[in-house]
């Protein structure tokens, strides 16, 4: 490739600013076409509980030049805002985080002219609420006005126009932009966006109850468990920023792995500290943090799955799993601002390995690896001794069981009962029972002569 002369750079550059400056935008103001201008709401933003309902008569003024042939107010609410009415003319599509609800109004509606709705529309805390956005705004309506397919039955809400009006937004003060399902809908349509939508936050009085969920696990020297601990939200409300400008998560989990295993596998968003660590923690031991998204549902359960190596025997020791809001490395993970529970952050990760190597401890866990020992079946224990052989010994019992060994018994007799002679004894008596029968017919035959 040929280098470019120093002539050639200087003709470009001269093109460049010869070139003539792009035309400014046309001034919304003097532009054609309608501008729909939303009114601030007033609503109650601080102060609330859950189940609180306001009414929101959601208004406009057209400061454009000509009429709006249709319009659509469009509402984004966080997870626990709800309207309560419901009408034919609207549409709520719901989402993990928030709700969209669309509302189509058809019909003309003149420039230099106010509205407002002309039926209640009202909006509630859920039993879930705590810190809610809502972001509102009217809109010229597409030629698809339609927002999917509307419900059956019930009313039509509708428009009226508004003898008074409050103050609508300026173009020196934009709103927020519409919401991200909604964007670029209607910007071709409206000679001002800036001033479509505005945005509320709402503060409700409510707390999220953040417990911790340990685990006990139990294995041989040798062996790799898995360990699931993490945390619970148990409500009743939900927590965090879904749209949060920067990505930290709102619930942090500290696992403290126990002495005598080592963690081999970790699960994604888990991350080991190094020599900066939380104060009173074991220096030899692994710790981990692990976060959460940047928003938590009321009714979340996140685990994370850890693989442990069972390198020591250890009857009970004990790791620590703790559940907190965000802390930079080396910081005491502390209770979030709305959990009412401190006592119920921290929970324990116990593991169980025997008192030796090779020992088993108790099963309270899974283990990867098979049993060094495998168990056997004790047989019923039977009252008899089994059948004797010829020489008077009884012969020994097929019941007898290693895995659980009967106690030896214990001697009540003398000597000879204690060494187990009983047999010579019986051999004793039935010889004499037999000289003594040889003796006797003997003299039966002496007498009859």
């Amino acid at each position: 490739m040929r280098p470019i002369s120093l002539p050639a750079v200087t003709g470009l550059l001269a093109l460049a600013l010869a070139a003539p400056a792009p035309a400014h935008a046309a001034d919304p103001a003097s532009a054609a076409g309608p501008d729909l201008a939303v009114h601030e709401l007033p609503l109650r933003t601080t102060g609330l509980k859950p189940g609180d309902r306001q009414s929101a008569l959601f208004a406009f003024t057209n400061r454009g030049t000509v009429a709006a042939n249709g319009v659509q107010l469009v509402v984004k609410g966080t997870r626990g805002l709800e309207f309560v009415e419901r009408y034919r003319n609207c549409r709520t599509v719901a989402g993990t985080w928030d709700a969209v609800t669309t509302c189509t109004f058809p019909g003309s509606y003149e420039a230099g002219a106010s509205y407002r709705l002309s039926g209640p529309l009202t909006l509630r805390a859920a039993e879930r609420a705590q810190d809610e956005e809502l972001v509102y705004g009217f809109h010229p309506a597409p030629a698809t006005a339609a927002f999917g397919q509307e419900p059956t039955g019930g009313t039509t809400l509708g428009l009226a126009a508004a003898a008074t009006a409050a103050e609508p937004a300026t173009a020196a003060a934009p709103a927020p932009a519409a919401p991200a399902a909604q964007s670029g809908r209607f910007s071709a349509d409206d000679t001002d966006p800036g001033n479509n939508t505005r945005r509320a936050r709402l503060r409700v009085a409510n707390t999220a109850d953040f417990a911790a969920v340990g685990a006990t696990v139990a294995g041989r020297v040798g062996d790799t468990v898995r360990a699931e601990v993490g945390y619970r939200n148990r409500g009743p409300a939900w927590a965090g920023s879904p749209d949060a400008p920067k990505p930290v998560p709102y619930a942090l989990v500290e696992v403290v792995v126990p002495r005598g295993a080592r963690a081999v596998a970790t699960p994604p968003g888990c991350t080991e500290l190094g020599a900066v660590r939380p104060p009173g923690t074991d220096p030899k031991a692994q710790v981990f943090r692990c976060g959460s998204r940047t928003a938590v549902r009321e009714d979340e359960v996140r685990t994370f799955a850890f693989t442990l190596k069972i390198e020591q025997a250890q009857a009970d020791s004990a790791g620590r799993v703790s559940v907190g809001p965000y802390e930079t490395d080396g910081n005491p993970l502390r209770s979030h601002t709305t959990d009412p529970k401190g006592d119920n952050n921290t929970s324990a990760l116990v593991l169980h390995s025997g008192t030796g190597p090779g020992s088993p401890g108790p099963s309270t866990g899974p283990s990867t690896s098979p049993s060094a020992h495998p168990s056997t079946t004790p047989s019923k224990p039977t009252a008899s001794t089994g059948p004797t052989t010829g020489t008077g010994t009884p012969a020994p019992s097929a019941s007898a069981s290693s895995a659980a060994p009967a106690p030896a018994p214990t001697a009540t007799g003398g000597g000879l009962a204690a060494t187990g002679s009983g047999a010579g004894l019986l051999a004793l008596v039935a010889a004499l029972a037999v000289a003594c029968g040889l003796a006797l017919h003997r003299a039966v035959r002496r007498t009859g002569r």
